[in-house]
């Protein structure tokens, strides 16, 4: 014996209750699921024009620093070439060097100019000398010949003391390159 009939209304709120379930999972799995599907499609998308983007913003800081160095090197070349746009022959290079030696009490036994080589912006000539004098007085010319002529580099320099004399000169072989615009 029942002391009470159930109410019908139990049986209405919990068929209700599983339609509301039916009806939020089937929207999960028709709706939701694809939108969220849809979203990380979105968001995979974002993330790849953001890479992309980095990545085009590097590449374009690398050609505006490859253009800042381009413009220093047109700058260093100019600079270089203002400089030897003031550069001598090489008859008028020997002259001074010849100057040189006679004003540091030094003997310029031989003179050898070599060839001559040209590149895109400036041409090189190779000088040899042999000179004889002692070391303090060489010291002395390799300064002055480097304040006097800015185009012209001391390539190879050898000293030999083996001389048999009183007064302790020794030979001395020089190399210079001299620089000259084309």
């Amino acid at each position: 014996m029942q002391i009470c009939e159930k109410p019908k209304i139990f049986d209405v709120d919990f068929f209700g209750l599983a339609a509301a379930i039916a009806v939020c999972t089937l929207t999960w799995l028709l709706v939701i699921q694809p939108i969220n599907k849809k979203i990380d499609q979105e968001l995979n998308q974002q993330n790849q024009f953001i890479q992309e983007h980095n990545s085009a913003q590097a590449r374009y800081e690398s050609l505006q620093n490859l253009v800042q160095r381009r413009r220093q090197l047109a700058e260093n070349l100019q600079q270089t070439r203002d400089v030897l746009r003031d550069s001598a022959d090489i008859p008028e290079v020997i002259q001074k060097i010849n100057a040189l030696t006679c004003q540091n009490n030094l003997q310029l036994n031989e003179v050898t100019p070599a060839t001559e080589i040209n590149t895109e912006h400036f041409r090189k000539t190779e000088i040899s000398f042999r000179l004889q004098g002692n070391y303090p007085d060489l010291k002395e010319f390799l300064q002055n010949l480097s304040e006097s002529m800015q185009f012209v580099r001391v390539s190879s320099l050898k000293i030999n003391s083996e001389m048999n004399n009183e007064e302790n000169l020794c030979a001395i072989d020089i190399k210079l390159n001299v620089f000259a615009p084309l």
